[in-house]
């Protein structure tokens, strides 16, 4: 499964690195890529939206929801 989702505060590498090891640490076989411009974070495998929101939160990042695969929004 592969869902992406809409995050604020990714301001360099280092968050975004940051934020994609708070995620791939919810659960084995996640894989996690992180756009800094765009505030897209990937997320290939099975995994709850509200552990994503969990783990984003948690580096101090604001989860602003998944991304509608149909409208792009």
């Amino acid at each position: 499964m592969n869902k992406i989702y809409r995050v604020s505060g990714l301001r360099s590498a280092g968050s975004a690195s940051v934020v994609a090891r708070a995620i791939t640490a919810l659960q084995t076989n996640l894989h996690v890529k992180v756009d800094i411009e765009e505030g897209l974070v990937n997320v290939q495998g099975r995994v709850s939206d509200y552990l994503v929101a969990r783990a984003v939160r948690s580096v101090g990042c604001d989860y602003l929801g998944p991304l509608d695969h149909r409208t792009g929004e």
